[in-house]
């Protein structure tokens, strides 16, 4: 891909309508972390020109065991390695008003992949206060997906 900037995730990527013209954004509905991890194993080839490879999913992990999710974590920490550091995990965002077992599982799977691509690598989500999402609690609003591309943008001008 000629993309500077890959962008692959779950369908919460549906939610992200203003990002910058040069980002390649990528959704693929019910996708847990394991299976875009799958899909990029695949695709190694292609990525050789992007710069940063950004992963945002994890809503659809929730219901996974802690085992399936430090598995998932494993498995993105090798495509990590292979892709010698361009790999970033942006957090899960989550609602204050969510229940607190959903909470925890969201900030666990955070942590486990916050520890799998390194503090450096980790893109925090925006503020549970600020976070909105349908009654269903797996998809966000687009004003949570403005909040999620603006933590992005703070990333990468970063780094």
């Amino acid at each position: 891909t000629k993309s500077r900037i890959l962008v692959i995730g779950d369908s919460n990527l549906r939610a992200w309508v203003r990002y910058p013209a040069e980002w390649t954004v990528v959704a693929h509905s019910g996708y847990r972390v394991q299976e875009i991890v799958g899909l990029l194993e695949r695709s190694v080839d292609m990525l050789e020109n992007v710069e940063h490879v950004i992963v945002t999913a994890g809503v659809c992990n929730r219901d996974d065991t802690s085992a399936d999710i430090e598995d998932a974590a494993h498995q993105l920490q090798r495509l990590q390695e292979t892709l010698s550091g361009r790999l970033h995990f942006a957090g899960v965002p989550y609602g204050d008003y969510m229940s607190n077992q959903l909470k925890e599982k969201t900030i666990s799977i955070n942590d486990y992949m916050r520890d799998a691509v390194g503090a450096n690598n980790y893109i925090e989500p925006p503020e549970p206060s600020a976070t909105v999402f349908f009654e269903d609690n797996t998809h966000y609003a687009r004003r949570t997906g403005q909040q999620m591309i603006n933590v992005v943008q703070t990333f990468l001008g970063e780094h």
